[in-house]
């Protein structure tokens, strides 16, 4: 184990509403805002405008928590309890595989995904988020 601090925190899931909701959220608990647009991924030049104000990743970190959403939705769209996960920032690839094969109750798990984030549902129906950092 090193010294860094790791841990869990929120995934929230938004349909258009993300950077709205978490500066609501900003005022209420404080903290620092990060916020990631398509225009500021993909330049936003071929984008229109409703499409340049959907938030890729904004990140809200205070004394209280963290809280990481999105305006990404899958396939099924917003659905409650499909908006909220819980996210949990790994240290290595390894790691990941090692607590994805835990909560999918696989034997071993090795992920050739190497996405920053990946999301595994556990046999409880809660979603995992599980980030490598």
């Amino acid at each position: 184990m090193t010294d860094e601090k790791r841990g869990f925190g929120i995934f929230l899931t938004f349909s258009g509403e993300c950077a709205q909701a978490l500066k609501y959220y900003k005022k209420c608990f404080g903290g620092d805002l990060l916020l990631q647009t398509m225009a500021d991924e993909y330049s936003g030049m071929y984008l229109d405008k409703q499409m340049r104000d959907v938030v890729i990743s904004a990140t809200l970190t205070n004394n209280y928590f963290k809280l990481v959403a999105t305006d990404l939705t899958g396939d099924a769209g917003i659905v409650i309890g499909n908006n909220i996960s819980i996210l949990v920032e790994c240290a290595s690839l390894n790691e990941r595989d090692r607590f994805t094969s835990f909560l999918s109750d696989q034997k071993s798990a090795y992920s050739q995904n190497h996405d920053k984030l990946i999301s595994v549902l556990d046999r409880y129906n809660i979603n995992w988020i599980l980030s490598i950092k």
